[in-house]
């Protein structure tokens, strides 16, 4: 309930700041998202924060399409229109918004990873290990905006028909550059010369790269599949 108030009064808050104005069926809907994403975190809540982030912007996406379907289509309110937007949907949903939606959730993660790490240690049980898993996870966090933007690109590939791209951006991120340069950074950690959290270093920068290549294959794809359709 806490999750649907905070909802219910935020969303329209943050679109009268950015827009200058909202609809009442946008508290509605901003409180049904909420609720949900609070539902889908502690359903999924063994699973990495990317695809967790992945999973509640997939839910604000449906919940926004069915508003847009009622308010937009039905009732013919025009409070949005994404007809423009590549990827869009019927005009109520697209890839930009719903990579925004990602990039935003995963913030929020990195935020209170990177502000409470200690209770994440707690919660884990680090016991002896505490001080590397607090290092460990201050660090890694901050893959995870690259991470949730490469898990959202692959869904697009595979919606767009670009299953390659998508097979290549998973063998970046899980093998082509991760391993090598997690294998480079433990050489230097064993002959003294860093310290270990340079090992977990190779998260975030493989993330980084993986999401540079992911771009590229999004114009790409743009370019060859989107484009000439129009």
């Amino acid at each position: 309930m806490i999750l649907m108030a905070y909802g219910f009064w935020g969303y329209p808050f943050l679109e009268i700041l950015f827009r200058g104005w909202s609809h009442w069926s946008m508290a509605l809907a901003g409180g049904i998202c909420f609720g949900l994403m609070g539902l889908v975190s502690d359903t999924l809540y063994r699973y990495r924060l990317p695809v967790r982030a992945m999973a509640s912007a997939v839910t604000v996406l449906f919940v926004e399409f069915i508003f847009g379907c009622i308010f937009n289509l039905g009732m013919q309110l025009h409070i949005w229109d994404y007809s423009r937007e590549l990827g869009n949907l019927a005009g109520q949903i697209c890839i930009k918004y719903g990579l925004i939606y990602t990039i935003a959730l995963m913030i929020l993660g990195i935020a209170i990873t990177e502000i409470f790490p200690g209770a994440f240690a707690t919660l884990f049980n680090a016991g002896q290990s505490r001080e590397y898993f607090i290092g460990a996870m201050r660090v890694i966090s901050v893959s995870f905006l690259f991470a949730g933007i490469n898990v959202a690109y692959q869904g697009i590939y595979q919606a767009l028909d670009g299953g390659i791209e998508s097979l290549v951006i998973s063998l970046l991120r899980q093998l082509v550059i991760i391993l090598p340069l997690a294998g480079i950074f433990s050489i230097f950690v064993r002959n003294g010369q860093m310290g270990v959290a340079l090992i977990w270093w190779a998260f975030p920068i493989t993330e980084a790269i993986s999401c540079l290549a992911g771009y590229v294959f999004l114009k790409r794809i743009r370019k060859n599949k989107v484009n000439v359709l129009k």
